[in-house]
């Protein structure tokens, strides 16, 4: 449940997405909160411009403020969904 953030309204993927690499999934000139991404693999991203994050397959991530989300590898599937 998404609760605490106000915004215009919910964003994300519309079907399952296919990574590229080093792509910035989070639309520009964006803040999302609740950041919310699943993959179908393992993969490692680089969140808000900080270190790469290694996340497992399956595992929901949430991020409570993300500006910037890039997965480092081609092939990964995922969806994700936030508040913007």
């Amino acid at each position: 449940m998404i609760t605490g953030y106000r915004g215009t309204g919910v964003i994300g993927t519309a079907i399952l997405t296919t990574s590229v690499e080093n792509a910035e999934i989070i639309p520009t000139n964006t803040r999302v909160t609740n950041f919310t991404i699943i993959a179908d693999q393992a993969f490692v991203a680089n969140i808000n411009g900080g270190s790469n994050i290694y996340i497992r397959a399956n595992q929901t991530t949430l991020i409570p403020i993300c500006t910037s989300f890039k997965i480092t590898t081609n092939g990964i599937t995922y969806n994700w969904i936030g508040v913007a």
